[in-house]
């Protein structure tokens, strides 16, 4: 699938993900920053550092990459907005919600520092919360309205929210 520039986002999402997946765009971009690279997302999600870090390489890359979301929840979901053209299956989801509370961190950790934890876990958040606003033009309170639940959206609720950008379709 790499000699055809397709990748797949599969599983949860991790350090060893996070590599993988940069190391694939850097060698991709190696061999022409020309054509596009589409990314497969079937994710549920994952760490938040590994997913920034994804992110930030997709942006980072100069050929273009496209993603087709089979399922995008959570961490996946925010990995899909750095990505140029957004589609997705008729039966897609996405799945956005805010973070887990101090994430990677032990109860101790948190007993010993919970003010750290709690900023680390606000700024988190309000990196994402940004993401959002910037790429699908969500306004901040309603990212607020939206995260306080879990919000599944199927493939046309996520168009209507400008979370992709188009549903693929044979039909």
């Amino acid at each position: 699938m790499l000699e055809k520039r397709i990748l797949h986002l599969c599983g949860k999402i991790n350090f060893s993900m996070s590599e993988d997946l940069s190391k694939a765009i850097l060698w991709l971009n190696a061999q022409s920053t020309e054509d596009p690279i589409t990314l497969y997302i079937d994710s549920t999600g994952g760490s938040v550092t590994p997913g920034l870090a994804m992110y930030d390489m997709i942006r980072h890359s100069k050929a273009p990459v496209n993603a087709v979301v089979i399922e995008a929840s959570s961490m996946a979901a925010v990995i899909l907005q750095a990505c140029k053209k957004r589609s997705a299956l008729p039966h897609s989801t996405v799945l956005v919600h805010s973070i887990s509370l101090a994430e990677n961190t032990r109860l101790c950790d948190v007993e010993d520092n919970i003010d750290k934890a709690l900023a680390r876990s606000r700024k988190n958040q309000l990196m994402i919360d940004e993401i959002y606003h910037k790429r699908a033009g969500i306004s901040l309170s309603m990212l607020r309205k939206m995260n306080r639940r879990d919000k599944s959206l199927n493939a046309k609720e996520a168009l209507e929210l400008n979370l992709i950008d188009e549903i693929l379709d044979k039909e």
